[in-house]
């Protein structure tokens, strides 16, 4: 069952380590983890209240994950299940530090 934007949102909210954006077209939110040692972008997710598709960072993940990466190096979370949101978040923020 996929999730509502309300629920993917309320998993993002509950990492207190991630920092709450909204776009000025109301319609982004991206959040980001800003105790990131890396030079890149501390974005870890890009969501669309409007459509519920959202991305986020994989391109720091070690190699032996199981997720597809876009071309900029993000996962699509728009079919996954409250657990596998919740744990790509842990890890993209563990990939981060």
């Amino acid at each position: 069952m996929l999730l509502t934007i309300q629920q993917k949102l309320k998993i993002f909210d509950s990492f207190n380590v991630l920092k709450k954006k909204i776009r000025k077209d109301h319609i982004r939110i991206d959040y980001a983890y800003t105790n990131t040692r890396k030079q890149q972008k501390n974005v870890i997710c890009q969501f669309n209240i409007n459509t519920g598709n959202g991305y986020v960072c994989g391109r720091y993940l070690k190699d032996n994950h199981e997720y597809n990466l876009d071309s900029r190096g993000w996962i699509n979370i728009k079919m996954f299940s409250e657990s596998e949101l919740d744990y790509v978040i842990e890890k993209s923020i563990q990939s981060l530090s």
